[in-house]
């Protein structure tokens, strides 16, 4: 029997970096049955969950950001780090990975110096148009960088093009495995429903817009309404639907997202890649929301990258009102034709091997040897 072979992936802080390392473990697995994923998270029970209910092992990492925040705050930060890098050499030094995989976020920073310390092969999966400031500095010693969207090549600086078009590669954004392997229903056959997304914990400011828009949207029939809430503005959302005449189920969350998706012609969202990559997969037009405060505004990059290719409308927060939001549903909610062409364009921008085409690189630099 061969030896495991452990190999560690630095996803915490959200969601959108932890749910693509998730997808990243499992086509490791697949590939090489000797290939053992651990993951580095910052202990929110959410991460804890995700990972327990997978069966991988983690390992707690304290350390903090300096982006955007005061003094104090950075050094408090620069501190941290300091501490995190020599609990990772020590960390490393025990599971002896083969390789590291930082999906980005500031815990990925003293993981990745303490790799490169150890002489460990680092990866690095950048999921926004918009690199962070920890894959910008990591990518500088990384074996290979991955990317959701190629206008990330530009953001990253002093490299020749021949160093990326060897350290760099772009295969999308790595969705879960439950969605990727469920087939697609075809746009055609699907009945008019609009699909609301407000985030894993709500999107206060989408929530409202969008109940105050379909209490006003009218000329469109035979519509339904699914709106995913989020916990903490659940009995909000629910109470305010049944005062429209619309057809229409609320969730807080749901696990079986593949089944929602599979029913939606039309989306409001944010504009994270995650869920960008996730509505692309299933063929969805969508209006998108950016979420305004994003580091770097990178959520509106990514909506545009879309808009570009006519796969979405986007409208910015500042200045949305109900009624303009009410217009563009009724306009595309009625207009079968225009949903069917940006169905096609979202199908055109999705990247469902991503997670494979990952897994696959990892392997064979591996197996290669090769150095940064």
């Amino acid at each position: 029997m061969k030896e495991m072979e452990n190999i560690l992936i630095v996803a915490g802080g959200t969601g959108g970096h932890l749910f693509p390392g998730i997808s990243v473990a499992e086509a490791l697995c697949q590939l090489s049955p000797n290939i053992s994923p651990m993951f580095v998270i910052t202990g929110r029970q959410m991460e804890r969950e995700a990972l327990e209910s997978k069966g991988y092992g983690y390992v707690i990492l304290l350390s903090q950001g300096i982006q955007g925040l005061n003094l104090i705050s950075q050094i408090k930060g620069i501190v941290l780090t300091c501490f995190a890098f020599i609990s990772s050499i020590g960390m490393l030094l025990k599971i002896k990975p083969k390789a590291v995989l930082c999906m980005g976020a500031y815990v990925s920073v003293p993981v990745a110096m303490a790799a490169k310390v150890l002489g460990i092969k680092i990866f690095v999966h950048e999921q926004n148009s918009i690199p962070g400031l920890a894959n910008r500095f990591i990518s500088r010693f990384a074996n290979e960088i991955f990317l959701s969207f190629e206008t990330s090549l530009n953001f990253f600086k002093g490299f020749s093009l021949s160093q990326k078009s060897n350290k760099f590669l772009v295969v999308g954004n790595p969705i879960r495995s439950s969605l990727r392997n469920v087939k697609v229903t075809p746009f055609e056959s699907r009945k008019n429903c609009l699909l609301v997304l407000g985030g894993s914990q709500g999107a206060k400011a989408v929530n409202e817009l969008v109940i105050k828009a379909l209490s006003i949207v009218n000329n469109v029939k035979d519509f339904s309404v699914i709106h995913l809430s989020g916990s903490s503005h659940f009995n909000f959302v629910k109470e305010a639907y049944e005062s429209i005449p619309i057809p229409s189920t609320v969730y807080e969350f749901r696990h079986d997202m593949e089944n929602l998706y599979n029913n939606a012609t039309l989306a409001i969202s944010r504009a994270g890649a995650g869920s960008l990559f996730e509505l692309c997969h299933f063929e969805i037009p969508s209006i998108l929301i950016p979420f305004p405060y994003a580091t770097n505004r990178h959520q509106h990059v990514n909506a545009q990258i879309l808009a570009q290719k006519g796969a979405s409308i986007v409208l910015d927060q500042d200045g949305l009102t109900p009624e303009l939001l009410a217009h563009n549903i009724q306009m595309l909610l009625g207009d079968r034709q225009r949903l069917l062409s940006m169905s096609h364009a979202a199908k055109s921008l999705a990247r469902p091997e991503a997670a494979t085409l990952i897994a696959q690189e990892m392997i064979s630099r591996i197996k290669r040897g090769d150095t940064p």
